[in-house]
């Protein structure tokens, strides 16, 4: 992980676990370390092929206090993550000059990016849903793009979509 992202998980979480214990005790209130579990889907074709993800972890996410969306998605052989700069609600945002690598996606033991900032490779993530809980904000949607591997390999995504249901 790139250490930006350390550092932003960090604030994050610390942002999360200071507003957890600011509010009312509610039984019904996840513990912290469930906090950083998923509860949701993601699926998308590769060149065609289905892929879907483990539906305990997957999660698209965002706070009130930090305009940075996050996606952490495994499943079988899969490994996805993404970041959304400046989060601004209901909208398409149009990833294409990725050049520190905050977008990935491990199929098996290739792994793929938005590499180029020719805007030749791009991901479009469309936010469709926002569901607020606790001090998170889960997110759902949709997905499609090019992206490409270390050799310079192209890959088409298709039909993506995800859901966050809960933490």
């Amino acid at each position: 992980m790139v250490m930006r992202q350390k550092i932003l998980l960090v604030v994050i979480a610390v942002t999360a676990f200071f507003n957890v214990h600011a509010q009312t005790v509610n039984g019904s209130r996840p513990s912290d370390p469930s906090l950083m579990k998923g509860k949701g889907n993601l699926s998308f074709k590769l060149n065609g092929q289905l892929y879907k993800t483990d539906s305990t972890q997957t999660k698209c996410w965002t706070t009130s206090t930090v305009p940075l969306a996050m996606l952490w998605a495994k499943g079988n052989g899969l490994n996805i993550s993404w970041q959304i700069q400046n989060m601004q609600g209901l909208t398409t945002y149009r990833i294409d000059k990725d050049s520190k690598g905050s977008i990935n996606f491990t199929i098996g033991n290739k792994t793929y990016w938005v590499r180029k900032v020719d805007g030749s490779n791009y991901l479009n993530i469309v936010i469709t849903g926002i569901k607020d809980l606790y001090s998170v904000k889960l997110l759902s949607g949709t997905f499609e793009g090019v992206l490409e591997d270390k050799d310079g390999n192209k890959v088409q995504i298709t039909e993506g979509k995800f859901t966050t249901k809960g933490i």
